[in-house]
């Protein structure tokens, strides 16, 4: 049931992403998407696997609903608040929208804890501040640095 749920929602995010006009090139967006699945695959794999902080549930349709979080959610909330980025030239907006950005993927691992999907044993808000924090921050990192390059020709 929670897979089922989980999956439209994610449908309707991406259709929706889809769909929007976007000021982002199509290499930015799959140079973003693959960079978010590399750090945030390796982040909640040293987490989860070796260091015990969180947990798998046993289930597999809770286990696949975390693959597609990996997978695909974390990589369109990124891509989509580096789209809306465009908008601003202001650096105050700019930094508004990275820390919302982090705060929103703070939620989400939250209400994977909440659903039973991820189980909780020495995680708290500071761990995961940290770890989406560093993943937004590289990749906006990488996305200044490879937009520049874009332009120049390159």
């Amino acid at each position: 049931m929670i897979l089922s749920f989980f999956l439209f929602v994610l449908i309707i995010l991406c259709l929706t992403f889809i769909v929007i006009p976007k000021r982002l090139s199509l290499l930015e967006i799959l140079s973003i998407w693959m960079l978010v699945w590399i750090l945030s695959y390796t982040s909640s794999s040293i987490i989860i696997v070796n260091l015990q902080y969180i947990t798998v549930s046993n289930n597999i349709s809770l286990f696949w609903a975390l693959v597609f979080k990996r997978l695909c959610l974390s990589p369109l909330v990124i891509t989509w608040s580096f789209d809306l980025i465009l908008k601003h030239s202001s650096n105050l907006m700019i930094t508004f929208h990275l820390l919302l950005t982090v705060i929103v993927l703070i939620a989400i691992d939250f209400l994977f804890i909440w659903l039973g999907i991820l189980h909780n044993h020495n995680w708290n808000v500071i761990y995961s501040f940290t770890e989406w924090s560093c993943c937004v921050l590289l990749t906006y990192t990488f996305w200044i640095w490879y937009r520049k390059q874009l332009m120049k020709g390159t």
